[in-house]
């Protein structure tokens, strides 16, 4: 474990987070909390698909309000370079991550971010800081299967809110060939040079759909009908596979992205949520 980069200002912290992962890989986070020593509820942040830099402003808001909150890289990568340092990868050994060592449930790129994931809940279940009571976890796409996958692992987490999911039912075009594929394409034929079969071998190991049951925390997931990314048919399947309490968001008019404030009464329900919980009420589902 090393925290470093402290930045102080507006009674805020701000510190690089890096921990010991499987195989001698890590994983990099910022961790932002109110300057104050005090505990405080705990929110763990998963990101859409992507190589990049991580939101230093948008924890720093968290933390303001008066969370203690982690930003979770998918990737062993330092988190504040430079957009040329991010451009290179993407172009490079990173292109397709999402494809690497995926003819193997051992090698697939996502066993190491999945255990990330879990570790990044561990530590923070940890910490003085934390109340002890509140760890909530949330993701976009991308982050909204690393968020099943850690909830389903974790019983530590205490609640979960998601937005189109990616990687939800990868097998449910083989049950029905109407039914279109989703990020991250596991059983599409885009990887030149790759056995197909192993490949729609490896993606039931990491489907959201099979860690949805063993999620025992409230469950907020949102769905776009207008997704080609996150496909609403396969959200929803996951979703339906939650035994815990849950609330379904639909948004008819809403594509992967949102375009046109279409996601809003996510966000919004998010926010009450959330704020809500801070105040140390109970989840109440569904909301209105």
């Amino acid at each position: 474990l090393s925290v470093d980069g402290l930045k102080n200002g507006e009674g805020m912290e701000l510190f690089t987070l890096t921990l010991d992962n499987i195989r001698g890989t890590h994983v990099k986070a910022l961790l932002a909390r109110p300057a104050k020593e005090k505990k405080y509820p705990a929110l763990v942040i998963y990101n859409a698909a992507g190589v990049g830099p991580l939101d230093k402003a948008a924890i720093l808001g968290y933390a303001k309000s008066g969370w203690l909150v982690i930003n979770v890289s998918a990737h062993d990568l330092p988190v504040d370079e430079s957009p040329d340092f991010y451009n290179k990868l993407k172009a490079g050994e990173l292109k397709n991550y999402y494809s690497i060592g995926s003819e193997d449930r051992e090698t697939s790129y996502f066993l190491r971010m999945f255990l990330g994931d879990v570790r990044a809940v561990e530590y923070v279940a940890t910490r003085p800081d934390w109340d002890g009571k509140t760890l909530l976890i949330t993701g976009i796409s991308q982050g909204g299967l690393q968020s099943f996958a850690t909830a389903g692992l974790c019983p530590k987490v205490t609640g979960v809110m998601i937005n189109v999911p990616a990687g939800c039912d990868v097998y449910g075009p083989l049950a029905n060939p109407a039914r279109a594929v989703s990020w991250p394409y596991w059983l599409a034929k885009f990887n030149p040079g790759k056995d197909l079969k192993k490949v729609q071998e490896t993606a039931g190991y990491y489907d959201a759909i099979y860690f949805a049951p063993r999620i025992q925390c409230p469950t907020l997931v949102a769905v776009a009908l207008l997704d080609v990314a996150a496909r609403p048919a396969g959200v929803i399947a996951a979703y339906n596979a939650v035994t815990a309490p849950k609330q379904l968001i639909i948004m008819p008019m809403s594509d992967h992205y949102g375009s046109g404030g279409a996601q809003n009464d996510f966000f919004y329900k998010f926010a009450r949520l959330r704020d809500s919980i801070q105040k140390g009420n109970e989840w109440s589902l569904p909301l209105p």
